[in-house]
């Protein structure tokens, strides 16, 4: 098995367990209404969910910056740049999702009333539209 093989197998794992920290997420989320004690119930789902999806997410651009390499494609391709972009904007969007226990926590010790666990849900659906785009991308490569 050569390289491109191995960075292949990486990058499609590391790019399912992206997928399912991103539903785990959603999951843990929407369980966390019903609970007699959101915040700490959410602390303790949310933390190794968030460790999966930055870790997998590091593979992921890891992985397809070996496999652009390796196989010799052209950096300058339309496909790439997007898949890129699309990826930087789903971490980005991941990240807040991320703070937003932190953030709930900080309002409730100011004396604020925290925000709905569910708010952040229509990041994950911005998220998930992502993920779905640089799918897309990567299996089509439109025009390369």
């Amino acid at each position: 098995m050569g390289a491109y093989q191995l960075l292949l197998i990486l990058h499609v794992l590391s790019a399912l367990a992206l997928a399912a920290s991103l539903a785990g997420s959603l999951v843990v989320l929407s369980g966390a209404r019903g609970s007699a004690e959101p915040e700490r119930w959410l602390a303790r789902q949310v933390g190794p969910i968030i460790r999966l999806h930055r870790i997998a997410g590091v593979l992921v651009l890891v992985s397809a910056l070996g496999l652009i390499h390796v196989a010799g494609i052209d950096w300058g391709a339309h496909w790439i740049s997007a898949s890129f972009a699309a990826w930087f904007a789903y971490m980005a969007i991941a990240d807040v999702m991320a703070n937003a226990p932190a953030r709930r926590r900080l309002r409730s010790e100011r004396g604020l009333s925290p925000a709905d666990p569910m708010r952040v849900l229509p990041y994950g659906i911005v998220q998930g539209t992502l993920l779905v785009a640089f799918t897309w991308l990567m299996i089509a490569k439109p025009g390369g």
